[in-house]
């Protein structure tokens, strides 16, 4: 209190206060984009795939530095935190933080289909021994959705393969593959390839994350 005085039967108190705001980190100044969960067909494996590969589009569009990712996985363990802030336990300062949680211009939806397997088995005549292998096949459908209007801003499927022998099963190895693939449609549909500069014999193409590779045409 900065000072108090009554004047006709009302008090008029100043006051020095210091105002909490939150300042928002520059990144969500970026579309922002949530990754829905992926479906998955019939099957243990096809929830194992859809599962890893979630996580795989999370970590792929994230270090293509062009969306702000919107987490919807762990939006439980984010409202146990919340609740800590209101319940007082906290710096007042901390109060800065609710009501700032943000929504999604874009969803990233799709579902692994169910999972076909072939077993092959091959004799090996150098070392006398039969390699026995399964081929898995099956399809990740995916859509951009645009959550203000509904509208299906870009749609399409990846079609895979992936090899399991007697030991080892790829499915982390086909999660990354498959992330690749797709997160570069999705910023390619997006945000196009684009020639920033020419610089004599130098030419500076922009886009960001991984997509340009050594000897891509």
């Amino acid at each position: 209190i900065n000072s108090s005085k009554n004047e006709e039967n009302e008090f008029l108190v100043k006051l020095v206060a210091t105002i909490a705001k939150f300042k928002q980190s520059k990144q969500t100044s970026r579309l922002r984009i949530a990754v829905i969960p992926l479906g998955a067909g019939k099957g243990v494996r096809s929830r194992d795939v859809a599962d890893d590969l979630t996580q795989a589009l999370v970590s792929q569009l994230t270090q293509t530095r062009k969306f702000a990712i919107i987490d919807r996985d762990y939006i439980n363990e984010q409202n146990v935190e919340l609740d800590l802030i209101r319940s007082g336990n906290t710096p007042v300062e901390e109060l800065a933080k609710l009501g700032n949680r943000l929504s999604t211009d874009y969803m990233l939806v799709g579902k692994v289909s169910p999972i076909s397997f072939r077993r092959r088995t091959k004799r090996m005549r150098t070392i006398n021994a039969e390699i026995k292998n399964t081929d898995v096949n099956g399809v990740v459908s995916y859509r951009i959705i645009d959550v203000a209007t509904g509208q299906v801003k870009f749609s399409d499927q990846y079609r895979y393969s992936v090899t399991i022998d007697g030991h080892v099963s790829r499915v982390s190895n086909f999660s990354e593959i498959a992330s690749l693939n797709i997160v570069e449609k999705i910023q390619n549909a997006i945000f196009p390839l684009r020639i920033e500069s020419v610089r004599g014999n130098n030419v500076y193409i922009g886009q960001g994350g991984k997509n340009i590779r050594l000897g891509q045409i």
